[in-house]
């Protein structure tokens, strides 16, 4: 059933992440074969941040980082003035206030800018299930508002996350080589557990299986690239995305009453339709992507035909 077909698109990531990283390196020697063609915006793997690229900074590899928060307003929605102070701290923008494409991409780029926005500055929103449930519950017991699936779900996102101890969003902000690593091997969470770690959380079980096993790959590649092999990662127990998301919930929205209750959850119901116009726009150039490969494919293969008939005919 489900964990069947979980099972299958997990087995699929690896080769997903990979033919993006080809991707961006066939960007780069285009780059370097070709500079005056070159399109900056080749580098990026999603659909949804090219077009934003493309339609806000054509040709460009740096933007102010000014110019790049009104580009994300215009496209989405106004950021209170916590949010861009987050957003900033997230993107690094040089002395000179520039981004560059690259450091952008890390942030924005699959699965969506929307969703890159909120790992910055509302990363509980990116966990809506969970969300949901303490706004019903409000300032009292999440489990009030779980069923029995819940209960379930709640048990498999744990499957799905790894607990750092001593680490929290703050020090990973700050920690480029672990952020761009985790990044990478497809981390769509990081919170806070309290004052004590930090839960990253994966699409998949098997990515937190290798990284706590410590004679994979990938856990041996991680150590490598932060020249640390003291990094703990460790399973979650009885942390979850869950528990932290009913931590931070009623402060954030001030669940005092009905009222606030759904105030909250109309706010979040608007902001989704976001990520559902990345999802288009991914779908959109997945086409283009297609089209493109059956037209080079019909291309190549009129090309060996005519080829053929020429060398039967002589």
């Amino acid at each position: 059933g489900v964990r069947a077909k979980l099972s299958r698109q997990a087995e699929l990531w690896p080769s997903v992440a990979l033919r993006g990283q080809a991707q961006r390196l066939r960007s780069i020697v285009w780059a370097v074969d070709q500079p005056e063609e070159w399109d900056p915006a080749s580098i990026i793997i999603g659909g949804a941040f090219a077009a934003f690229w493309r339609r806000h900074f054509p040709g460009r590899t740096h933007a102010k980082f000014a110019c790049l928060l009104d580009a994300l307003v215009e496209t989405y929605e106004t950021l209170r003035s916590g949010e861009q102070q987050a957003l900033r701290t997230w993107l690094r923008p040089d002395p000179d206030g520039y981004v560059n494409i690259r450091d952008v991409a890390l942030i924005l780029d699959a699965p969506g800018p929307w969703r890159g926005i909120l790992f910055c500055t509302s990363w509980i929103e990116l966990c809506p299930l969970e969300l949901l449930q303490s706004i019903i519950g409000g300032v009292g017991d999440r489990h009030l508002a779980m069923t029995a699936t819940d209960l379930m779900i709640e048990s498999n996102l744990r499957r799905c996350s790894v607990y750092l101890p001593g680490w929290s969003r703050q020090r990973l902000c700050q920690n480029l080589a672990l952020f761009r690593s985790l990044r990478v091997v497809g981390m769509l969470v990081a919170a806070d557990v309290g004052s004590e770690g930090l839960i990253i959380q994966f699409p998949f079980d098997e990515i937190p299986q290798q990284l706590q096993r410590n004679s994979s790959a990938v856990a041996q590649t991680l150590r490598d690239v932060l020249k640390d092999n003291t990094l703990a990662v460790q399973p979650t127990h009885r942390a979850s995305t869950a528990r932290c998301v009913s931590q931070v919930a009623p402060d954030m929205f001030q669940l005092g009453d009905e009222r606030s209750k759904h105030i909250a959850m109309s706010q979040i119901h608007r902001r989704s339709s976001f990520r559902l116009w990345d999802d288009t726009l991914e779908m959109l150039e997945l086409q283009r992507q297609y089209q493109a490969f059956v037209k080079n494919q019909v291309s190549s293969t009129s090309s060996a035909c005519c080829t053929d008939t020429a060398s039967v005919a002589s």
